[in-house]
């Protein structure tokens, strides 16, 4: 009797432990979950705030417009530049005559103080020769015609170095062209131009008298 009460205390007392067990563990389990719960609560408070999302960049398209531009200035017309030409000087002209194997070149003449001078060349062709040049020397005289039919005979006659107010005698090389001159004094005032100049010469291969007329010469004045 006494044993069976005992064991009936003991499975009662161990029902009742392993129920008060169970009730622990299962508060325990409650309490765990309450605790997680507010846990995760905690938690999702805790969570910072999302970013909030970009705001898209507006992209403002300047659409840029050329400045106006001023109205070209009128081009003027280009100024004709007036190029100064020279003018050649004028060339006296020469009065060539040719004859016996020369070649005979009368340049202009010049007046100045009632002289005139002529500028004389002559020119061997052929071969080598003499030639005499008269000035005033009588029947033989070099003569000269203005255009108001005066009549003037040379004062003196220049060939090379050489010069007479009678005659001059010159060698000539052939191809070689000799300068000389042949001069008026007291020519009239008037005389503006000259009809014809008429050198005597005397041929040395020829031997002949040989008058060289040169007509209508230039006369600077």
């Amino acid at each position: 009797m006494n044993n069976t009460l005992a064991l009936s205390f003991t499975l009662l007392f161990t029902v009742f432990s392993n129920q008060a067990l169970a009730d622990r563990e299962g508060d325990m389990w409650q309490q765990f979950r309450a605790q997680k719960a507010m846990d995760e609560l905690d938690a999702e408070f805790a969570k910072p705030e999302p970013a909030p999302a970009p705001t898209p960049e507006v992209v403002e398209r300047i659409i840029e417009r050329p400045a106006p531009q001023p109205a070209p200035a009128a081009i003027a017309p280009p100024v004709p530049v007036m190029i100064p030409v020279a003018v050649p000087a004028s060339q006296p002209s020469m009065v060539t005559v040719e004859s016996g194997g020369y070649i005979f070149n009368m340049g202009a003449c010049r007046l100045a103080h009632r002289n005139i001078k002529c500028q004389l060349t002559i020119t061997s062709i052929d071969s080598d020769g003499e030639l005499s040049l008269y000035a005033n020397n009588g029947s033989t005289s070099s003569r000269l015609f203005d255009r108001n039919g005066n009549e003037y005979q040379p004062s003196t006659i220049a060939m090379g170095n050489k010069n007479s107010n009678a005659h001059v005698k010159s060698r000539f090389i052939s191809g070689v062209t000799a300068r000389g001159n042949v001069e008026f004094i007291n020519v009239d005032t008037s005389t503006r131009s000259i009809s014809m100049f008429e050198l005597n010469t005397y041929n040395y291969v020829t031997n002949k008298y040989e008058r060289i007329q040169f007509r209508d010469v230039s006369l600077n004045l």
